[in-house]
């Protein structure tokens, strides 16, 4: 009826007895937990705001340590890249050798030649060095061999020859070679220009026969009246700097443009080369020029230098970022024992005390009967 109290009956009594002693028991088992797992956050619920700092942290741990693995790369890059260039150094200082011996009369014109022209092969293998299946030097084009004399022809379709020549020539020659060394085409009567020069191939043999899809080597010779003017290969590459991330809002850029690096060592050594077999008078200049090359070259090993130097400060700052976000990680999630100990202690009191007076409440003498 209307106005009539509301009757608690005993199942209700029991059903909201049953309701705290769940609470009580999910408060001591959540004190338990902290003693066995040794951490005072254990779901979201224990902590809202100290779980996204955690999870905060967790996050720039994880970006710390692809920043570091970023480091550890550069640092390889790095190394290998040094070696090399000391290895490109001691060459250039051997060709550089040769020139100033033959000039002076030590050594004999066949000897000079043979020795510069095998340091002039040793030179482009260094250039062409790949490091982790790519080209150490092509800039951005890693899949790109940076120096070769190569021409492909895809599909029927030939690619242009490119070449670059130290010096104007009104008379240019190209021999082109399967990958057998089979002379398959000779090609004569070109003019060219001093630098890079690229001329349309019709991708016929010397019987205007179709030569099949696949790589040919050519070789360039190249006169202006009387003199030879030397050729070398034309760098392949772009101009782009090796770049890599190694911390928020940090990066590095490794010079890995082998234009920049080895062109110019490459032309003057093929000068060298033609001056000799020219019986050419300017060899001095040319050695003067091989040993501006050089300096060239230990200008890049000294910025190596201060790119481990870089790599290193940076590395050391990420090692105090991630030990400071991990201190804040423990600080946050890790619980006194001793005092989550008193914490389960006292609750199991209280538990066992509700226990004892929902017994009393229901008259029973278990609790568990109704349970």
């Amino acid at each position: 009826p209307a106005g009539e109290p509301m009757r608690v009956t005993h199942s209700m009594m029991i059903h909201n007895m049953s309701y705290w002693v769940s609470k009580q028991s999910e408060t001591l088992n959540d004190a338990l937990t902290v003693v066995g797992a040794g951490k005072k956050i254990n779901k979201p619920s224990d902590d809202p705001v100290a779980i996204g700092q955690v999870m905060s942290d967790r996050v720039k741990i994880s970006q710390y340590g692809q920043y570091e693995s970023n480091i550890t790369q550069a640092n390889l890059w790095v190394n290998a890249s040094n070696t090399l260039l000391e290895t490109v150094s001691a060459t250039l200082q051997n060709a550089i050798n040769a020139v100033s011996t033959y000039s002076a009369g030590g050594t004999d014109k066949t000897t000079s030649l043979m020795m510069l022209k095998n340091y002039y092969t040793e030179m482009i293998a260094l250039a062409d060095s790949s490091y982790a299946s790519s080209y150490m030097y092509s800039g951005n084009l890693s899949n790109t061999r940076p120096f070769v004399d190569e021409v492909s022809i895809q599909g029927g379709l030939p690619s242009d020859i490119i070449f670059d020549l130290a010096g104007n020539a009104g008379n240019v020659g190209i021999q082109i070679s399967n990958e057998d060394g089979t002379v398959v085409r000779n090609i004569t009567g070109l003019s060219g220009a001093a630098g890079t020069n690229t001329m349309v191939w019709d991708g016929l043999d010397d019987s205007s026969n179709p030569l099949p899809d696949g790589t040919y080597q050519f070789v360039v010779t190249a006169q202006d009246g009387t003199e030879a003017v030397a050729a070398y290969p034309t760098y392949r590459g772009d101009a782009g700097g090796k770049e890599i991330i190694i911390g928020s809002d940090e990066k590095i850029i490794l010079n890995n443009n082998g234009g920049i690096i080895f062109s110019s060592l490459l032309r003057d050594m093929s000068r060298a080369i033609t001056a000799i077999t020219n019986d050419s008078g300017n060899l001095s200049s040319i050695g003067d020029s091989l040993l501006q090359n050089n300096a060239t070259i230990e200008t890049q090993i000294v910025q190596l230098s201060n790119a481990v130097l870089q790599l290193d400060n940076s590395n050391n700052r990420l090692q105090t970022l991630m030990t400071n976000s991990s201190n804040r990680i423990s600080n946050l999630e890790t619980g006194s024992v001793e005092e989550a100990a008193i914490k389960v202690k006292a609750q199991q009191i209280v538990y066992e005390e509700v226990i004892s007076l929902t017994a009393d409440i229901l008259k029973m003498p278990k609790l568990t009967d109704y349970l």
